[in-house]
Formats: structure tokens, sequence, C-alpha cells
């Protein structure tokens, strides 16, 4: 006898709910003696248990058992057929056997080359999936402070008990997040930004949940939509509610850039410490980019890059006019992955003779973090050099100088140092 092989699948659905679609598959893995008997495939119907005895008389007519020909209805080596009509709200027990050229049928196995359905309810077609446009959707950063590195969201969904029963005590709830709109639009789809809460994770009207760093990086505008899908499994796609969030930047460390005066007209900016990763993953950039904001005419305002239409007009270099006066500010914009140090003053004119703060901010997408201070540069040529200095005589022979710089930056300079026997020798 052929081996049974066969595997059975039975789908009960609209728009006919008392007839089902059947499968049959797995023709190619029968192994048997004599050939196979392409015309005789036993597919049959109970309403109370399985056939289990390939050979039992078939009742076309009560049960609505099948004879199939494959001769020529088999797709990619599956046959697929609408069978009935059946009762409504009924459980179908189906099982199948082929037969070879010699007569042998196929034996029946339980789970194996059988499958049970039940009916769909007489006027279930007729029902509307779950309007779910009465619940709200409400995206966020979460508030405690370890989740606001980005790579945190959460959502609300509030007013559920505006659904009627039975759907509010039955229906399952998708939430998506993609930085595409495109991506959340099918409840069908399965991407990363995704979570599926069960009847028992909507007990309460109001709920909130947080994503975390499931398919979410900082510095994103996320697209958050919710469908509802009923016990048919009908999702409520024309009425998805959805909102919108962007995730925040980290703030850069200050001391992870060191600055160095190489000259009057330029400094060097070294930030190889700036480079961050996702955790648990350290071969790919959590961050990519990093801001540079120089400063010759004070302290600039935390809100400098907030507004999106300033923020453009500045990260694209409008600011950056080449004259060595009247300038505000420019700003430097760097892959901190693929460089490590930037010398400001080869492309850029400046005169670093007066004070200059240097703020370093993270850009990831579109979004920028608050920039911090860095630190304050100045090249003195034509100021005190010192805020002390003192000279003692150790022995005829020996003098010990000692000076103490303005600012950090001054020890980069060199210090010359002369004397006379003369005090009053301009030499």
């Amino acid at each position: 006898e052929p081996s049974n092989a066969l595997r059975l699948k039975i789908v009960s659905e609209c728009p006919e709910p008392n007839w089902i679609l059947a499968e049959i598959s797995n023709f190619n893995a029968i192994v048997s003696y004599y050939p196979l008997d392409s015309t005789k495939i036993r597919l049959f119907f109970r309403y109370t248990r399985y056939v289990t005895n390939p050979l039992q008389q078939m009742n076309s007519t009560t049960y609505r058992d099948t004879l199939i020909d494959i001769r020529t209805s088999l797709v990619n080596g599956k046959w697929v057929g609408r069978i009935g009509p059946f009762p409504n709200d009924t459980t179908i027990f189906a099982s199948v056997s082929i037969a070879d050229v010699n007569g042998e049928y196929s034996r029946i196995a339980i789970d194996t080359n059988t499958f049970f359905i039940r009916t769909l309810r007489l006027g279930i077609c007729d029902r509307e999936a779950i309007n779910f446009s009465s619940v709200r959707i409400d995206a966020k950063i979460p508030d405690d402070i370890q989740h606001k590195d980005g790579l945190y969201l959460s959502y609300k969904l509030s007013n559920l008990n505006s659904i009627l029963n039975p759907d509010r005590r039955t229906m399952i709830v998708k939430v998506m997040w993609d930085t595409s709109d495109a991506y959340v639009l099918d409840p069908n789809l399965q991407i990363p930004g995704q979570q599926i809460l069960n009847p028992a994770d909507l007990l309460y009207d109001s709920t909130e949940y947080r994503i975390v760093s499931k398919g979410v990086f900082p510095g994103q505008k996320y697209h958050v939509t919710a469908f509802a899908m009923d016990t048919l499994g009908h999702w409520s796609t024309a009425t998805r509610i959805k909102d919108t969030v962007t995730t925040p930047v980290p703030i850069p460390i200050a001391d992870s850039v060191e600055l160095k005066i190489l000259a009057d007209t330029a400094f060097s900016i070294s930030y190889e410490k700036l480079r961050r990763y996702v955790p648990g993953t350290p071969n790919i950039e959590l961050i990519k980019n990093a801001v540079f904001i120089i400063s010759d005419s004070g302290p600039i305002s935390p809100s400098l890059l907030v507004d999106p239409i300033e923020r453009h007009y500045y990260l694209n270099g409008s600011n950056n006019v080449s004259s060595r006066t009247g300038r505000t500010f420019l700003i430097i914009t760097r892959d901190i992955f693929l460089t490590s140090s930037y010398v400001v003053g080869v492309n850029e004119q400046i005169l670093l003779d007066k004070n200059y703060w240097v703020y370093v901010a993270y850009l990831s997408g579109y979004e920028v973090s608050l920039p911090v201070l860095v630190d304050r540069l100045e090249y003195r040529p034509s100021k005190p050099y010192f805020k002390q200095t003192s000279a003692i005589q150790l022995n005829d022979s020996t003098l010990r100088i000692s000076f103490r710089t303005y600012d950090t930056a001054d020890v980069n300079l060199g210090v010359q140092i002369k004397y006379s026997i003369n005090g009053n020798s301009p030499n």
C-alpha cells in the first residue's frame, strides 16, 4: 500500500460560511511499490469522528465525501477545491487516502492525514470587522531617565471599553511601529517593530506599554499604529488608529572631545571617544555623526538647533561665511565612524585673537541632541601670558622660575624666557 504521506488542510471562511476550502498536499513524498492511481483520492467528511478505514463506503449526499482526480488539477504539487454545502456552526472531521493501481489505499492516521474544523455561524459573514476608531493610541518617550537614550518609546491605549462585547472580551490587538508609515498599514506584515496584545493584556480601559529597543533607534520619527482582530481573524484595517513620536538623541560627553591649538589660525578637534554602539551589537553604529558648533561671540543658545527649519539652514553650512570677522558661529558635521579628528582652519578662515566657544552635539537621522560645551579657546599673542609668575634664586648660579597659565589651552603653546643683567634692556 502507498505510504500515508498526504497532508490535509481545511478552511471555513467568508463569503460562503457553509462551504469549506480543502487543500491536499505532499504528493511527491508518497512511497509506493506500485504506481499511484491519480483518479482515486478519497476525501471523507463526518460530523462525529474521523473515517480511518479508507475502504469505508463513500457518502456524497449526507457527508459530502469526494472522490478526487488529480491528473489535471494539481498546482505546485497541491490540490485545492471548494466543497459543500455543510451545516453552519458544525464540527467537520476530514480524512484523506490515495490508492495505487492495484486498489490498495494508504492507511489513515489521525493527526497525520486528518483535519477538523468548525464551520462559521449563520450570518457571520454579514458582520463587519471591529470598529477601532474610538480607541486612542498615544506614543511618547518614557519618563524615567534611564530610558531616555533614544532606544525606548512607549504607547498608551485608552478608551478600550468603547468596543462592545463580545469583541471587547475576545479581541487581539497588534501594535506596529516603523519610520515609514507604509510598513504599518497592513497588520498581516511581520516587521521588527510589532507587539501582540492578547485579551489578558487588555483588561483595563486604559493601559500603557513600553517598547524596548525592538526596532527603535535614536533621532527617528516613528509611526505607531494599532489594529484589532476579532475571533474570525478580521482585522480592523479600515479603522486603524495611529500616532507619531520622535525618539531623542543622547547628549554627548564633553570629555570625549579634545581640543588643541595649532597656531593663531588653526586648532584641532579629536573625537574618537564619541563613538557609540547599540548595546549587544558592537559592530552596528548607534549614532553616526557629530556636529561641532564654534562660536566667536559668546556662548550659544541651547535651542540653536531645535527649530527644524533653522536646523536645516545651519547644518547645510549656510552660516559658514568665509570672512574671519563678523561671524557669529560656524557648524561642522563629521562622520565619527569614518574619521576621528578635524583641523579647523584648513578650510575655514579663523583668527584666534579672541575667545572661541566649541560645542559638540550628536546627529542621528534629522535629529540633533542638545549641544554641550567642550572648552573655550584663545590664542594670546597680545595679552598677559600668565596669571601668576615667580622667580626664586636657589644659589649663585640658578634661578627657579614658576608660572601659571590663564587657560588650559595655553599649555599647548611654547614658552620663551628672556633674562638680562640690565632690567631696562629690551632684549
